[in-house]
């Protein structure tokens, strides 16, 4: 069984899909029929069904049996989409698991006002432990993945905004934390030293897995 991280993810956590920004646009099946028949008709036979996701910046469909389509419900989630049509197909030569390849970009049109992409499915779940026969290869895997990541040596390549020591972003996290105070013990949260760990050695990447 393959487990995956990105693009294809069978999703067996909470699900829901209720709106989650105020600015959120929300995109239906039928809008999507509309813009693969009006820019793609080769794939506007196919079957589309959503895909359940605890993302909240795209909108996910499966089309067919091969291919997925993420659609950003927010501005802000929109920039994603050239930024990964640029670096997956190169970052995929250089790590050792499957990414999720655009095979299109899409344009706006009824009603949609961004652009948006078409991927290669990958067939695989969320690595859960009830399932994982051998954790230590799991294990072994990730960091594989992870150290392949870190060697990465592309001129250009974009940095993540969440790749930065946790000092730099100490205030958003105290705000948040103590927005949920009565529901988790604030103080464990913010221990000694959480907020003090030292910058990361290496790249920082943001990749595309469902919704993000």
């Amino acid at each position: 069984m393959r487990w995956t991280v990105c693009g294809g993810i069978r999703w067996d956590g909470p699900v829901s899909f209720v709106r989650m920004h105020d600015e959120q646009v929300d995109v239906g099946p039928d809008v999507l029929r509309g813009l693969l028949q009006s820019q793609f008709p080769q794939w506007a036979h196919l079957p589309v069904v959503r895909v359940p996701s605890s993302g909240t910046d795209n909108t996910i469909y499966r089309l067919g049996d091969e291919l997925v389509v993420r659609l950003p419900l927010i501005e802000w989630a929109v920039r994603q989409v050239e930024l990964e049509h640029e670096w997956l197909p190169k970052l995929a030569a250089l790590v050792p698991i499957a990414l999720p390849i655009p095979v299109a970009m899409g344009e706006p049109g009824h009603g949609y006002p961004w652009c948006w992409s078409v991927y290669r499915w990958i067939e695989g779940q969320n690595p859960d432990l009830e399932r994982v026969e051998d954790v230590h290869a799991l294990a072994l895997d990730l960091a594989a993945f992870v150290r392949s990541l870190r060697a990465v040596d592309l001129e250009g390549l974009p940095r993540s905004s969440r790749g930065v020591p946790l000092r730099v972003v100490d205030e958003a996290i105290r705000g948040a934390i103590g927005q949920v105070r009565g529901q988790f013990d604030a103080e464990v949260l913010m221990g000694p030293g959480r907020m003090r760990s030292p910058p990361p050695s290496g790249i920082s990447l943001g990749f595309p897995c469902t919704g993000i």
